[in-house]
């Protein structure tokens, strides 16, 4: 079976490289195989366009830092009492003393000792060494 795949290869080879020189009407065949083989047509050359691939690029891409947003202070009944950030300007900020969670006169902020988030005798209040709900600072 080996033999006559590889003997039917050769002489198609064979057959398609002497085509151009071999004059018309003259047949030739393997020692191997009894029967002739057939004309073979002159091969023509055939145009075929050029394929495009697109390649795929790495790409730059800009990942953004991530910047940590300063923690935050949550009373015990849920209150939002302000960031902990050093930023005199931000209006969340305890350290901005005219915003509404750094004013000394602010109902919610605890720099105000009259507030129940600033009083030293609040049981929400961070001032209170005895509070028994202080408010949290969550990251």
């Amino acid at each position: 079976m080996r033999r006559v795949l590889f003997a039917v290869l050769l002489s198609l080879v064979a057959s398609v490289v002497s085509a151009q020189s071999r004059p018309s009407g003259v047949t030739y065949s393997a020692p191997w195989l009894s029967a002739p083989m057939l004309d073979v047509p002159p091969v023509r050359p055939v145009y075929v366009p050029p394929v495009v691939v697109a390649v795929p690029v790495a790409v730059p891409v800009y990942v953004r830092p991530v910047v940590a947003a300063p923690p935050v202070i949550i009373a015990a009944d849920g209150q939002f009492l302000g960031v902990l950030s050093a930023n005199r300007y931000d209006p969340l900020s305890i350290a901005n003393p005219l915003g509404v969670y750094g004013s000394r006169l602010s109902p919610t902020s605890i720099m105000n000792p009259l507030s129940i988030y600033g009083s030293r005798y609040s049981p929400l209040s961070p001032t209170n060494p005895y509070a028994t709900t202080p408010p949290v600072i969550v990251r």
